[in-house]
């Protein structure tokens, strides 16, 4: 369903680290909402710091249209960053797992390319 990480770090670096992964692979951070200051905002509640980054590769996505206009639904993939006791998390929803939901065989290898890729930015970030 999702690809994870955890990292000695806090969440700026985590979202720079992370950014700078994505990009070597082609993706871009379309979007970023700071989720725990939203929810105070809105809700007076303190979460730990809670990042969400809204990341698609353009190249992919195109394909994609092209194949299916229905995945505009589903994209940009979501990158979550979360602040834990020691350690920051880093969890990335598949793309195959989200296309599951259009049943398009054309789609789901799609997919599986971009899954290769954003695996790969995520072990780049091993040993940080």
């Amino acid at each position: 369903m999702n690809f994870e990480i955890n990292l000695n770090a806090d969440i700026e670096t985590g979202i720079s680290k992370i950014t700078e992964a994505l990009k070597s692979i082609g993706f871009g951070i379309l979007t970023r909402i700071d989720f725990d200051q939203k929810i105070k905002e809105k809700l007076g509640i303190t979460l730990p710091k809670i990042t969400i980054l809204g990341a698609c590769n353009p190249t992919l996505a195109y394909e994609a249209y092209q194949r299916d206009s229905n995945m505009l639904l589903l994209i940009p993939c979501n990158v979550v960053l979360e602040e834990k006791a020691n350690s920051l998390s880093i969890k990335l929803i598949k793309p195959s797992f989200m296309m599951k939901t259009l049943n398009s065989p054309e789609l789901q290898e799609l997919s599986k390319t971009a899954d290769a890729s954003i695996e790969k930015a995520i072990q780049s970030l091993k040993g940080i």
